[in-house]
């Protein structure tokens, strides 16, 4: 597969496994709200919503709560696949050796995110208290769930990786 048509599927796969590892992810920080207090991660003001609602002062215009609503949504969404996306598009300039590369390159890129949203921009917006002042037990729970989203949104990748090698081109994934 050249390098144009491997930036073109592996970033269109990241963008979907990022959507489907953000579904993952919030399922995760739902369930973990169930947990032991000691587990439980710090809550966090919504930063969809804090979005939004910038947007809308700017725009001096206020969405109808149900298209607010979605905005909202599409925002964890678009947020999630974007760096579902990036992760593909790493791929373009150092392949895909295995499925097991791409899933613990996924992994990483879980990592990376927790610690620029929750160590960094988060608590700097004023959306979550310092990682200095939370419990270890939800920074390891909230971590691991931002490497679970990472490997769910790099399966499709490792699933090319596997049924598509680097010799097959862009034509055979279509033929597919």
């Amino acid at each position: 597969m050249r390098a144009s048509e491997r930036v073109v599927v592996d970033s269109a796969l990241g963008l979907v496994g990022g959507a489907v590892g953000t579904v993952a992810l919030r399922r995760l920080m739902n369930a973990a709200n169930k947990l032991p207090p000691a587990l439980r991660p710090e809550p966090v003001q919504d930063p969809g919503e804090s979005l939004i609602k910038l947007g809308e002062r700017v725009a001096s215009h206020e969405l109808r709560h149900g298209a607010h609503g979605a905005a909202v949504k599409f925002s964890h969404y678009a947020y999630g696949a974007l760096w579902g996306g990036a992760l593909g598009f790493t791929f373009a300039n150092a392949p895909v050796r295995s499925g097991k590369h791409a899933l613990s390159r996924g992994a990483a890129l879980g990592a990376f995110v927790w610690v620029l949203a929750d160590v960094g921009w988060l608590p700097a917006a004023g959306l979550a208290s310092p990682v200095t002042r939370q419990r270890p037990g939800g920074l390891l729970t909230s971590l691991l769930s931002n490497v679970l989203y990472g490997i769910v949104a790099a399966v499709p990748i490792a699933a090319r990786a596997v049924w598509m090698p680097e010799r097959r081109g862009l034509r055979a994934l279509l033929r597919v």
